[in-house]
């Protein structure tokens, strides 16, 4: 995450995920991005890495590659000989659709990293049990469009778009962002 990064060949990491959060919130993915926010450690996301190591999903092999004044790392929690697999763990508290935005970019980034012609996104739901699967071809022009735009709200050539969703601001911890829910209702 931002807290981590470092420098690399002369250049700062850019971690596939952070990209991916753009799907979730603009502005919350920008200041991640930057190194102005770090979303904190959960009890959620301790017990989320715990079933992926039960599911299998537990590829430790990094894939780099340069993007723009960076290098964009991701790590996959699947690979195989065709494609890679993001495992999302989810109690269904919010919608599935939301979820699987921010997985089908993070998933499609990583099959490019890795070189891999599929994706498949698995969704677990720990109080059902149930898996949903998601498999795409992995789409060279969508994750160049999402490195495009990441790069373009890093430099200030796009300001960032707000979620525009009252639950989403109402349940997110940066504190900073002037479009959190009062700020976004007092404005309207």
């Amino acid at each position: 995450m931002a807290a981590d990064r470092k420098k690399a060949e002369g250049c700062g990491i850019i971690h596939v995920s952070d990209i991916a959060s753009l799907a979730w919130c603009q502005c919350k993915a920008l200041a991640v991005l930057n190194g102005d926010y770090e979303p904190p450690e959960t009890d959620e996301m301790a017990k989320g890495r715990q079933i992926h190591e039960q599911l299998g999903f537990n590829n430790q092999q990094a894939y780099r590659m340069p993007f723009g004044d960076f290098i964009l790392e991701g790590t996959p929690d699947k690979v195989g000989d065709f494609y890679i697999a993001e495992l999302k763990v989810t109690r269904g508290r919010y919608p599935l659709n939301y979820l699987l935005a921010y997985a089908h970019v993070q998933a499609n980034l990583y099959a490019m990293l890795a070189d891999k012609p599929l994706y498949v996104v698995v969704v677990y739901n720990v109080e059902t049990g149930e898996k949903m699967y998601f498999p795409e071809k992995a789409d060279v022009f969508r994750a160049q469009r999402d490195l495009a735009l990441a790069y373009a709200l890093m430099s200030g050539v796009l300001k960032p778009i707000p979620t525009r969703e009252p639950w989403k601001c109402r349940s997110c911890g940066y504190t900073k962002c002037v479009f959190r829910l009062a700020e976004y209702e007092a404005g309207k």
